[in-house]
């Protein structure tokens, strides 16, 4: 829905309540309709599980990028300490 908006502070303390009915109204809930409809067949769950489906992902993908990132720090830590080891002179060097 296209409209030009208030200059600022034109509309402060009040609500602006925006609507859609008629053919845009069907088209606006088809449109909706078909997103969780399609997401629900791709999370293979009902239509009314799919927020739960989606914040349970949000959560799992955070856990794992923090253990990402802890895993990244352990391996850097491990290189750091395998570079800082003494190396015993190779038989290159030692003819």
């Amino acid at each position: 829905m296209a409209r030009e908006n208030p200059p600022a502070g034109a509309d402060e303390g009040n609500t602006r309540i925006e609507f859609l009915c008629g053919d845009r109204a069907l088209r606006d809930y088809a449109a909706k309709h078909r997103l969780v409809a399609g997401l629900a067949g791709r999370f293979s769950t009902d239509w009314r599980e799919v927020e739960k489906v989606v914040e349970k992902l949000v959560e799992e993908g955070k856990e794992l990028r923090k253990r990402g990132d802890e895993l990244r720090r352990e391996l850097a830590g491990y290189k750091a300490a395998d570079y800082a080891a003494p190396r015993p002179p190779s038989a290159a060097s030692t003819s």
